[in-house]
């Protein structure tokens, strides 16, 4: 069963990130995107090819379009010593029917994720889905599975402490407020970092659907950072209209203001 019409997101320039991060346009709840635009298809699509994530204390999130022949979307991010001991979290969720009543056909989807890394418990690859590619030389990791209802927010380990969620139209919820977005809250963990050194960790929708994600990742506690330059990749993603993930029917502009130099 294919669920899986637009993708799209908002696509930053440096600039413009510096420029929101001044004016105070982003708010303390914002995430910065790990990828300008959405991503789907093979980039990204296993370990090998993960998309690589700058400084996990800073809060990244990213969209994919998740298609029957590259279900899982896939980054990689260091750990340094100072972090070890401390809480990561993994959060995902797919597209919510206040943006759209016809985002009702995501209401039953779940996501599900696996985070690879040092220190881990050796990995029970019995319990990896078969479309989702592990390779034999990493042995240590977790599956993080969302539960079969989202109707309250009692799954969620990193948001519900903070108090930044509520349920809509029985659906955990958490609310963008920059782009008035409502995002259902499907996945939300929080694994402790047991070891320093590279971490992978990815996300499918269970029962190799297709569909949308976002998914976020960081340290519980981490930080906010628009300003810092990293190289951030646009997404490849062909698969249509590209103006709109959340399909709410519009696109959010970046007001420009002044000159550079």
């Amino acid at each position: 069963l294919k669920r899986f019409c637009t993708c799209a997101t908002m696509v930053f320039n440096q600039y413009q990130l510096h420029l929101l991060a001044a004016c105070g346009w982003l708010l303390v709840k914002a995430h910065r995107p790990m990828i300008n635009g959405v991503t789907c298809g093979a980039e990204y699509s296993t370990p090998q090819t993960a998309l690589q994530v700058h400084d996990i204390t800073i809060e990244w999130f990213g969209n994919r379009v998740v298609t029957c022949d590259s279900p899982a979307f896939w980054v990689r991010y260091d750990v340094p010593r100072a972090m070890v001991g401390k809480q990561l979290y993994i959060s995902a969720g797919t597209v919510h029917p206040k943006s759209n009543p016809a985002a009702r056909r995501f209401n039953d989807l779940r996501v599900d994720a696996l985070i690879l890394g040092p220190g881990q418990p050796s990995l029970n690859r019995s319990s990896v889905p078969n479309f989702v590619s592990v390779p034999g030389d990493m042995r240590n990791g977790i599956l993080l599975e969302s539960p079969a209802t989202v109707s309250t927010c009692e799954h969620s380990e990193w948001m519900g402490p903070m108090g930044v969620l509520s349920v809509h139209d029985q659906i955990c919820t958490f609310f963008e407020t920059f782009t008035a977005t409502y995002m259902p809250v499907v996945l939300d963990k929080t694994p402790t970092a047991m070891a320093a050194g590279t971490h992978y960790a990815g996300v499918w929708l269970r029962g190799h659907l297709t569909g949308k994600v976002w998914f976020a990742v960081g340290v519980v506690g981490g930080r906010e950072d628009f300003r810092t330059s990293f190289p951030i990749p646009k997404g490849q993603c062909n698969c249509g209209d590209n103006d709109d993930f959340n399909e709410q029917g519009r696109v959010v502009t970046i007001p420009f203001v002044g000159g550079v130099g």
